[in-house]
């Protein structure tokens, strides 16, 4: 089988992705406060601080959900390449990258690197796109598309009959 042609694709911070951030950042924190807000609780005055701390933690949350900054994915044929194009992050990261999530226009990809180093750990990629996008069919077709099977080294011993000692 013939596998996806290598190619590398920009891909800016996500309007979507931010969209759904903020959406449910808001829904969560209303209800959070409502049920703390509501009159009554035999849970007591505990449980209802606990409420309004937990705002403070899905506030941080959404906080480092929306600063997600741009990058660069790469496919060379074999494997996956991830760099950022953040400033003073220069290196690209090897590996696979999983679909987890596909709605046409926009995909959550899990991209799990080769290197499992406390700075080469998964990450998640929102990625947006389109038919406006002329590399989106590329990456459509690289992520699920078949892959090549992996080349034999050179010390691998030859499987052909009559080829054995």
């Amino acid at each position: 089988m013939v596998g996806s042609p290598a190619f590398q694709i920009t891909l800016p911070s996500q309007s979507i992705w931010r969209g759904a951030v903020l959406a449910l950042t808001l829904v969560v924190i209303a209800v959070l406060v409502a049920w703390a807000a509501q009159p009554g609780h035999s849970q007591g005055q505990v449980l209802r601080w606990l409420a309004f701390a937990s705002v403070a933690v899905v506030l941080g949350l959404a906080v480092s959900l929306w600063r997600m900054p741009a990058f660069v994915l790469g496919w060379d044929g074999e494997r996956w390449q991830v760099s950022s194009l953040q400033p003073g992050v220069n290196e690209p990261l090897a590996g696979n990258i999983e679909v987890h999530l596909d709605l046409g226009r926009w995909m959550l990809l899990r991209f799990v690197p080769d290197d499992r180093t406390a700075k080469a750990r998964p990450r998640w990629l929102p990625v947006q796109g389109g038919a406006r996008d002329p590399l989106w069919h590329s990456l459509r077709c690289a992520l699920y598309g078949g892959r090549p099977a992996r080349r034999r080294a050179a010390a691998d011993v030859d499987t052909r009959p009559g080829t054995h000692e």
